[in-house]
């Protein structure tokens, strides 16, 4: 195995019964849950002073497909890298006559490929069901079901990306799945905090502006509902906008991931792996703003506070791989949610 080619075919065959069983998983599910019929709603038209009763399409589908590609690029990134966190495994990898680029590049190629496959399948599925039912000839714009593929397409290259530097970050298979499932929705639950604690000070930050933010400009796989974007094109509403712009803005740190993804993997040391993840997408930076967000996300302050104190302490705990932990991260727990009660003591 001394090419690139060979590499990457290599690693499609490792995969492909996990790919087809998810394909034809995904088909069953597709032919099943996608329908369409004539629903009667009451919408505001211009011209009118109250609410028209309007006879539109209804198709059910939209949000199922745009799961099974989310669902498809957060589960490829561990399959395609899961065997490099064991070290027996590693080594094996890393002695084969294949530069650490290439062999970076095949597995990005061979995740994605499989990822594109099932979501594939499972939207010539969906597409079949609706073109072929006797209701099509109700959607007022057809071919915005093309649009719809490539969209997601997109979108699903984009968190793919995101979830393989977030996952190669991580020494072991554990790590890197909690990185990814935090990371798919921290930044908007500290956006949310923020907000939070600047009504708990009456306004002293300025930033309740924020709280108008779609939550799918705050998480990447927010960036999956243009489905709805294309399901109001194709049965006449209007489409929300913000829906592409997510999109846009995640694709483009999809493209920023590839390249953290790409350097780390080259510099990624045999020695670390089954090692503590001491990363900066790692616990280091994702503890300290949970349990900011935490001392948030109660009414009660008191029980947030405690919570977030308890979810320090664990979360130090699972990191250090200890039940002793370092006074600096007692430390660092305590300063957030001492910072934060004091603020709001001063302000609120």
């Amino acid at each position: 195995m001394n090419s690139f080619k060979k590499y990457l075919i290599h690693r499609l065959k490792e995969t492909f019964l996990l790919t087809l069983v998810l394909c034809i998983f995904a088909v069953i599910v597709m032919s099943t849950f996608t329908s369409l019929w004539l629903g009667t709603y009451f919408e505001w038209i211009d011209g009118y002073d109250e609410p028209i009763e309007v006879r539109r399409l209804r198709i059910e589908g939209f949000g199922l497909i745009a799961f099974i590609i989310g669902a498809a690029c957060t589960l490829m990134p561990v399959v395609e890298l899961g065997d490099m966190k064991n070290k027996r495994n590693a080594d094996v990898i890393y002695s084969l006559p294949v530069s650490r680029g290439k062999m970076a590049i095949a597995h990005y190629l061979s995740g994605f490929i499989q990822a594109a496959a099932i979501f594939t399948a499972a939207y010539v599925t969906f597409f079949i069901k609706i073109v072929t039912s006797r209701l099509f000839s109700h959607a007022e714009s057809p071919g915005a079901l093309i649009g719809c593929y490539f969209a997601l397409l997109a979108a699903g290259l984009a968190v793919y990306s995101i979830i393989m530097a977030i996952f190669n970050s991580a020494n072991t298979v554990i790590d890197g799945c909690v990185f990814a499932a935090v990371w798919s929705f921290l930044i908007c639950a500290f956006v949310i905090a923020l907000c939070e604690l600047d009504i708990n000070m009456d306004g002293a930050i300025g930033i309740n502006s924020i709280s108008d933010l779609r939550v799918e400009l705050l998480m990447p796989h927010g960036s999956f509902g243009i489905a709805d974007f294309f399901n109001d094109l194709v049965v006449g509403r209007a489409p929300d906008t913000d829906h592409v712009k997510s999109v846009v803005m995640w694709f483009i740190v999809g493209i920023a991931a590839t390249a953290v993804y790409y350097f780390s993997f080259k510099r990624k040391r045999v020695e670390e792996l089954s090692d503590i993840s001491d990363t900066f997408f790692g616990y280091r930076v994702i503890l300290p703003i949970s349990v900011f967000s935490m001392t948030q996300a109660f009414d009660d302050d008191l029980l947030s506070y405690i919570f977030a104190i308890l979810l320090g302490v664990v979360g130090y705990m699972i990191y250090r791989r200890s039940f002793k932990i370092k006074r600096k991260d007692i430390i660092t727990v305590g300063a957030i949610v001492a910072a934060t009660l004091l603020l709001i003591m001063i302000f609120g």
